[in-house]
């Protein structure tokens, strides 16, 4: 009895901390992983390589281990977490003339409470159009090619230091050793140390010495190079400096691992004999990351905001494969196959259906992680389920800023973040429209329907129903799994389950036919 009336206590404690309109409002801290697997932690299995960093906040904070992006590859996902809605509401509003206005961000929110804002690293949004330009000669045609409306500091960001928005072949294409940082309409810092790394020598493979250093296209190793995660930490310890004496929101958006898979160096790993080069040089890039964490969560203790401040990490969507595929770029249809399979070294892949760009839960369900000590109860897990698109009510109501109605398509997951899974009501269906991205060409309808062509393939639309169930839809026959039971999603349930299949074909049923795919 003592023990349960203890817990209560500390839970009633949790509750105060973060509602107390008397308390000062938390800083929110949001780093989002790029493209990194749900077992590239070693808090969540990982054995090869260490992230202790994350594993402190995993230990001293609360692992979400049911957590789910708003999509299954960059932009969607990126998109609902800043926007709070789901694939569905993403594009902008029109007024009587026509005129567009892209939707509130969660850094326009939180500025109503009183707080400051800043962004650093990716950014990539899909709002009808684009804010990645995959094929620009230079950085004039870059800004020729922007909507300057769609830009961070346009969007509630007081500071944006933007590294990497530009696609795989241009000179800004560049994500690890950037040209340019771009900070507002027509204006970047020039970083001159990088003058001889462009987009395409970052993705040739082998751009080392012999003390396992990158080279730039001059031979300058990478202790002469300005390596933009080196960058970030210095904006994100700068900004929260500044800003240490009122609430403050920092989204710290690293490139880190998304392809081209290249490190400063990889010399940790260099005798690893067994391994191939690119898995030696993806797990210094996890290490690179984790590093990055302890950097914030130092600077976080020695300002004394340890607890004022929550802090997540999470990632941008499930497992891409790269040490598998060993390159982004897909020469035949056999890359979509290869990119599913586990990495037989790491074992990063987890147990989940498919990954990156499918709408199978493997390519939507990301490593979650929440921070704040004496109010997120430490060394805990929740498998209640929580989308990207809940992070805007959840800051919203962590600054004490009431959303109008349809402002989000989110639930504030608050009572999660104290312990209090009890009083979270079950989260309404998640639904995800089919990807329409180039690198994925769906599923084999014939894994499902035995009478049909073996090259007919198909990209479903996807819900979770009552936090557990994962609906598919083939050529409008659903399929249903217990994620709980089976989550590799090999066994179909709906026969079983009439009552399932009933609330899954009412969510799809909310999806307009111009709006079952991405914009």
């Amino acid at each position: 009895m003592r023990i349960a009336i203890y817990l209560l206590f500390l839970t009633l404690s949790a509750t105060v901390a973060f509602a107390d309109t008397q308390q000062e409002k938390k800083n929110i801290i949001f780093i989002l992983a790029d493209d990194m697997a749900y077992r590239d932690l070693s808090c969540l299995g990982q054995e090869h390589f260490a992230t202790p960093n994350i594993d402190r906040l995993a230990n001293e904070g609360r692992i979400f281990t049911n957590a789910y992006t708003g999509g299954p590859w960059c932009a969607p996902s990126r998109t609902s977490l800043l926007l709070g809605r789901n694939g569905m509401n993403f594009l902008p509003t029109r007024d009587e003339e026509g005129n567009v206005s892209f939707r509130p961000t969660v850094a326009n929110i939180l500025k109503k409470g009183g707080y400051s804002s800043c962004v650093l690293g990716k950014w990539h949004m899909s709002e009808g159009q684009d804010s990645w330009a995959l094929k620009v000669k230079d950085h004039e045609d870059l800004c020729r090619k922007t909507n300057w409306s769609q830009m961070p500091w346009n969007r509630g960001f007081d500071v944006s230091r933007i590294g990497y928005r530009a696609g795989f072949d241009s000179r800004h294409g560049n994500p690890y050793f950037p040209q340019i940082i771009e900070t507002g309409d027509y204006e970047h810092i020039t970083i001159p140390e990088n003058q001889h790394i462009d987009g395409k020598h970052i993705w040739k493979p082998n751009n080392y010495n012999e003390k396992a250093q990158f080279i730039d296209k001059n031979g300058h190793d990478a202790t002469k190079l300005m390596y933009s995660e080196t960058f970030y930490r210095k904006e994100a310890v700068k900004f929260m400096q500044e800003r240490s004496e009122s609430p403050f929101f920092l989204f710290y958006a690293s490139p880190l691992v998304h392809s081209p898979i290249q490190t400063p160096d990889y010399s940790k790993f260099k005798d690893k004999e067994s391994w191939p080069l690119v898995h030696k040089v993806y797990a210094s890039m996890v290490e690179e990351l984790d590093q990055s964490v302890g950097v914030l969560l130092d600077e976080v203790h020695a300002l004394g905001l340890s607890k004022s401040t929550l802090i997540i990490f999470a990632s941008d969507n499930g497992y891409s494969g790269y040490t598998v595929i060993k390159s982004m770029l897909p020469k035949d249809r056999r890359y979509e196959e290869r990119r599913h399979n586990d990495d037989p070294i790491f074992q990063n892949k987890g147990e989940w259906c498919q990954s990156k760009f499918s709408t199978m839960n493997g390519g939507v369900i990301v490593p979650f992680i929440a921070w704040c000590p004496e109010t997120v109860p430490a060394g805990t897990k929740t498998n209640r389920a929580i989308n990207f698109c809940d992070f805007m009510a959840t800051a919203a109501e962590i600054a004490g800023v009431e959303l109008g109605p349809g402002e989000t398509d989110g639930v504030s997951f608050l009572p999660l973040l104290e312990g209090r899974d009890a009083s979270q009501k079950v989260r309404p269906s998640m639904i995800w429209p089919r990807s329409t991205s180039s690198f994925y060409n769906g599923l084999s309808v014939r894994d499902y329907n035995k009478n049909a062509s073996p090259d007919e393939r198909v990209i479903p639309n996807a819900a979770l129903l009552d936090e557990r169930w994962y609906a598919i839809d083939v050529n409008k026959s659903i399929y249903i799994f217990d994620t709980f039971k089976d989550p590799g999603m090999r066994n179909d349930i709906s026969m079983e389950r009439t009552d399932l299949l009933s609330k899954a074909k009412e969510a799809f049923a909310s999806l307009p036919a111009s709006e079952r795919e991405y914009p």
